[in-house]
């Protein structure tokens, strides 16, 4: 079973971020690059996805550029703090909302279909990759003994201070961003690959057809004071008049 970024993202679990007293008025901006491809294994887009993370609050700002120059903006915000997830269509400036509830419907119905497919594993390879100056280990992700993921993880305090705590709060909060890690017996490996206070995934290989569907690569992150309105709704957004 293959599944998109942006299929993973209408399943996301509204959780609370854990942070530390030190980092309690400081957010986390993570950068990542993001290429999509085709069948044939033509690029076929590019976007920047750019996470902000504070106390109990997530979002999450992808904006994409096609071959026709035409560019593409999504963004989707998680409150904790008030249960609730929005994703918003920049262009139209409507948005969709989900309660603590619904969300835990769509996410018992993933947990269901993934346990009827099961076979799934998180494999060490030995290997490792040079990303910019970080240097990151290599994990598959194999499903019914075909690589369907390839990580590659480094400890949190070489990517920059506070990368890896940035990264396991971000899980916590999208701990429904991957259905394949839902089921309680993969815990214990996703723990050792990438929800270790100092572990961070530097870089993701989505792989369909035996090639990249999707490479995801982190470019840059920093701490950095967050103020109100990057997790408020957007003046003058509408709800989506085709929503329920």
């Amino acid at each position: 079973m293959r599944y998109s970024l942006d299929m993973k993202v209408t399943v996301l679990f509204l959780g609370v971020l854990v942070l530390s007293a030190g980092d309690l008025f400081a957010g986390y901006v993570l950068t990542y690059r993001l290429d999509r491809y085709s069948n044939e294994g033509v690029k076929t887009q590019r976007c920047v996805e750019t996470n902000y993370i504070d106390v109990a609050k997530m979002r999450i700002e992808t904006v994409c550029q096609d071959p026709a120059s035409q560019s593409l903006s999504t963004v989707s915000i998680f409150r904790g703090d008030k249960n609730l997830l929005w994703q918003i269509d920049t262009t139209s400036r409507h948005y969709t909302e989900m309660t603590r509830s619904e969300v835990q419907k769509s996410r018992k119905g993933f947990e269901e279909a993934m346990r009827s497919t099961g076979g799934h594993s998180y494999r060490p390879t030995g290997k490792t990759e040079k990303i910019k100056s970080w240097t990151c280990t290599v994990y598959h992700h194999v499903f019914h003994e075909t690589l369907a993921d390839e990580f590659c993880v480094a400890e949190g305090e070489l990517v920059f201070k506070g990368a890896g705590e940035a990264e396991t709060s971000k899980r916590h909060l999208l701990e429904m961003l991957d259905p394949m890690a839902i089921n309680p017996e993969e815990q214990n490996q996703l723990a050792d690959l990438a929800m270790g206070p100092s572990r961070f995934t530097l870089k993701e290989v989505n792989i369909l057809l035996d090639q990249p569907a999707f490479i995801r690569e982190f470019t840059e992150g920093r701490t950095a004071p967050l103020p109100p309105s990057v997790f408020e709704l957007p003046k003058g957004a509408t709800r989506n008049p085709a929503a329920p």
